[in-house]
């Protein structure tokens, strides 16, 4: 899903579920890193 679609929309639970996602990713990218130690 893009930022774009969300903007568009002007749906806040659009927007929120953009956000979880984001964070999501970045917190599996962090956990990948730590484990790679």
């Amino acid at each position: 899903m893009s930022s774009n679609q969300c903007v568009t929309k002007k749906s806040l639970n659009c927007y929120e579920s953009y956000l979880r996602q984001m964070l999501w990713s970045t917190i599996k990218a962090l956990d990948e890193k730590r484990s790679e130690r």
